[in-house]
């Protein structure tokens, strides 16, 4: 077998895990789209009775992603059983490639995402086998965790017992997202404790921000400052100053024509501009991502969760935004607005539309998807997720686990040594 090759994929492997390491349990891998769809019913059930509700752990989500970018990978979807009862869900992906090891922690998630960081192939010469979320930049989303309930130590043992079991397939697990809160972070790196596994001490915390829309949209507008109310509406007295405004909803079997006027508008933004070279990360749509995104809506919208908001300007579409539901959770995915209204328009009115759709679909918390001053500004809280990396036993892997460790060392005394360079003359930070 060489370094490309996949290794055989088995469908529905059933392991006992020693009581000591798991209390029981036992794991069961699907590998299949049509292993999704067998355990749909379970997995809502486990998603429903889970705290943290991140809509895009959905399995309409991580089918869609496989369907999509799942070529050349293995999917290790894994559910942890006790007895016949699902008691944790996690959705993994064994992905191999050349990357630019090490690096800075970046929103780097599998190998393929080089192509949108513009990291030359010349730097992508250590081959990887990368154990991770079903999470990649093309796709938008950045985080993802364990679906469970309650302790999560019994459950993230499982899993890291269940790769114990394949340690010589892999050599870096990469978990991004884990809510802060949730104790994930810990439990796994305990559980890698007791399987022989290296794990970094520290890793990326991202913060991402969060809209309560609990009472409607009075009280969600009473959450925010004066400044903010006084700006919202300077903002959209200014797009309807300037000409006609008409927001059109795409719901249910409307949904394609919404995602069409979407992917149309996204041709005249700077997003769509590959050579751009200001952008910190290119995530212009190809056909693939337009592929991965209908499918996504489609299976949304079958049963009401997917929405497109279209702005109109004097009849013409300028502005849209995306977004998809999970019980009372909407995230907002996408947003766009054409590069040439920029000087004219702003994406206020667009955002008003889409919070009082989530919240007459009975929504009452919304997830920005996106890092921005722009979302800071509607959010009313903030959530901080962790990454954790975790090195299999090999010798190959402690290699990439302290050549990595070097590295975000050094990031971080070059980091600590800028803010001395920038501080105020009294000392203070």
């Amino acid at each position: 077998m060489t370094f490309l090759d996949p290794p055989s994929s088995i469908l529905d492997i059933q392991e006992d895990i020693p009581f000591d390491h798991a209390r029981g349990l036992h794991v069961e891998r699907v590998d299949s789209p049509s292993g999704i769809d067998a355990v749909a019913a379970e997995w809502d059930r486990v998603q429903n009775d889970c705290t943290f509700r991140h809509v895009l752990l959905d399995h309409r989500w991580v089918r869609a992603w496989w369907n999509v970018f799942g070529p050349n990978k293995d999917l290790h979807n894994l559910v942890i059983r006790e007895g016949s009862r699902a008691r944790g869900i996690v959705p993994m992906v064994l992905s191999r490639g050349w990357e630019a090891w090490p690096r800075r922690d970046d929103p780097l998630q599998i190998a393929e995402d080089h192509a949108n960081l513009d990291i030359p192939k010349w730097r992508r010469v250590v081959p990887v086998r990368r154990v991770t979320f079903p999470l990649n930049i093309p796709s938008q989303n950045a985080r993802a965790h364990a679906l469970l309930a309650g302790d999560p130590a019994p459950v993230c043992a499982a899993v890291l017992h269940y790769w114990s079991n394949r340690a010589s397939e892999w050599d870096v697990m990469v978990l991004e997202g884990l809510p802060a809160e949730s104790g994930q972070r810990e439990a796994f790196t305990a559980a890698a404790a007791k399987e022989g596994f290296g794990a970094l001490p520290s890793g990326r915390t991202r913060i991402m921000h969060r809209a309560d829309l609990s009472g409607g949209m009075e009280a969600y507008l009473s959450k925010r400052t004066a400044t903010f109310r006084k700006s919202r509406r300077r903002h959209m007295n200014q797009c309807h100053r300037a000409g006609e405004v008409e927001l059109v909803t795409y719901r249910g079997e409307n949904i394609r024509r919404g995602l069409s006027i979407l992917f149309e508008l996204e041709r005249h933004t700077w997003k769509a501009d590959p050579t751009r070279n200001d952008a910190r990360m290119r995530v212009p749509l190809d056909d693939r991502i337009r592929l991965f995104l209908t499918e996504v809506g489609t299976a949304f919208a079958s049963s009401d969760d997917a929405v497109v908001i279209v702005m109109n300007f004097n009849g013409i579409p300028v502005g849209a935004m995306m977004g998809v539901s999970r019980r009372s959770m909407m995230l907002a995915l996408l947003t766009y607005l054409r590069d040439d209204m920029r000087d004219t328009l702003n994406t206020y009115p667009l955002m008003d539309a889409f919070i009082q759709d989530a919240i007459a679909h009975g929504m009452t918390s919304l997830d920005m998807n996106g890092v921005t001053e722009y979302t800071r500004r509607w959010a009313t809280h903030e959530d901080r997720y962790q990454r954790l990396y975790i090195f299999s036993r090999h010798p190959k892997a402690r290699i990439l686990q302290v050549s990595k460790a070097l590295a975000t060392n050094l990031s971080q005394l070059s980091r600590s040594v800028e803010w001395d360079r920038n501080g105020d003359d009294d000392g203070s930070h």
